[in-house]
C-alpha cells in the first residue's frame, strides 16, 4: 500500500475509508554506518465526503388525469457515505 520515496512516504493506491480505516506500518532509518531503529506506526484514513452516484425513481409511469400533487414515484440515492440524507430538487431546462 505504502512507499518510501527518501523522506517520503506515499502511497501506491488510492486509499477508501469505507474499505478501511487506518494502517499500520513499520519503518527502519538507518546511517550511514549502518546502525538502524525501527518504529510501527499508525496511518489513519480520514473520510472524505463522496458524491453521490445514483438516482433511481421507484416508478414513471402514471395514469392520465391525475389531480396535481399525485405521488409518480419515489426517489432514492446511491452514495457509499452511509447514513447520509439527501434533498432533491428539479434542474432547469434538464429535459
Amino acid at each position: 500500500m505504502f512507499t518510501i520515496d527518501g523522506p517520503d512516504l506515499r502511497v501506491n493506491t488510492s486509499l477508501d475509508f469505507e474499505t478501511k480505516t487506518s494502517y499500520i506500518i513499520r519503518v527502519r532509518t538507518s546511517d550511514p554506518l549502518g546502525a538502524s531503529f525501527e518504529k510501527v506506526l499508525n496511518v489513519f484514513v480520514v473520510n472524505q465526503n463522496e458524491a453521490p452516484t445514483n438516482i433511481v425513481l421507484s416508478a414513471n409511469s402514471l395514469n392520465e388525469n391525475l389531480v396535481a400533487g399525485t405521488i409518480v414515484g419515489v426517489l432514492a440515492t446511491t452514495d457509499q457515505d452511509a447514513g447520509e440524507t439527501f434533498v432533491y430538487s428539479l434542474v432547469p431546462q434538464a429535459g
